[in-house]
């Protein structure tokens, strides 16, 4: 089965989001912060599409470094209301925490729980 362009961003985004949580050589960790960058903007360019001729609410889930700053922010598309932008934020929380937000309004904060 073919995935579409914005599983495809996602994937790419996980991956990067990966090598940050264990990169601690300086000029990787500030290539991949260009990567999630432009990876970041692609899905909001694909968000900004209109969804059956309206548009859904715009959520952004924040990955959260273990020392609390922000280390990326993925866009979460195709939800209709919180709660699913929350069930879709919770497939996000691997390695760190991630913050759910829309537009200025704070969601939840979903922890990371170490195994």
């Amino acid at each position: 089965m073919r995935r579409s362009e914005r599983e495809n961003l996602e994937a790419q985004l996980a991956t990067y989001l990966e090598i940050a949580s264990v990169s601690v050589d300086e000029e990787t960790l500030d290539y991949v912060k260009g990567r999630v960058a432009e990876l970041e903007q692609r899905l909001r360019e694909l968000e900004s599409k209109a969804v059956n001729g309206a548009r859904m609410p715009h959520y952004l889930a924040h990955i959260i470094s273990r020392d609390g700053s922000q280390i990326g922010s993925v866009n979460i598309v195709d939800c209709a209301d919180d709660q699913a932008a929350i069930e879709v934020a919770k497939l996000l929380v691997a390695d760190h925490d991630v913050e759910v937000w829309q537009e200025g309004r704070k969601l939840i904060r979903l922890e990371h729980k170490p195994g």
